[in-house]
């Protein structure tokens, strides 16, 4: 009996090791945690193979239309979130982004929420567009 629990143990660490968390936001951008959600960043498909950090960590909220994506975050200082701080980022994406680097160069931000409502208008970003991905547990 020992053995069985032992074992049991055993398989259930093997099976969150290596757990990931993934949210395809297109065909190009997805969120990625490869190891703790405070790691949440977004990323860029380059090379049709590899997703390469464009923003984050600790993202903690996203949307995504066909012109824009817009995103949540929370600092982290020495290894700790700063849940009392958000920032914000706007991705315009009107335009083929073709690399990791175009996506950086087209990162908008970090930005207050001031600075983040008046680049909306600036952008033309949808009113519509919202935050609909979100990670409760970072927020």
């Amino acid at each position: 009996m020992r053995t069985i629990i032992l074992l049991l143990i055993i398989l259930t660490l093997f099976a969150s090791c290596g757990q990931n968390d993934f949210v395809k936001l297109n065909e190009k951008f997805a969120l990625w945690a490869a190891d703790d959600r405070a790691d949440m960043s977004l990323c860029f498909l380059d090379f049709g193979k590899y997703y390469i950090g464009v923003a984050g960590p600790c993202i903690f909220a996203a949307g995504v239309d066909d012109e824009f994506i817009i995103l949540k975050e929370h600092p982290v200082v020495d290894g700790k979130i700063q849940k009392k701080v958000t920032l914000y980022y706007i991705v315009p994406i009107k335009e083929p982004i073709e690399s990791s680097e175009e996506a950086r160069e087209a990162l908008i931000g970090p930005l207050s929420l001031r600075e983040f409502e008046s680049e909306k208008l600036k952008q033309k970003v949808s009113e519509k567009l919202d935050f609909t991905v979100s990670f409760w547990d970072l927020d």
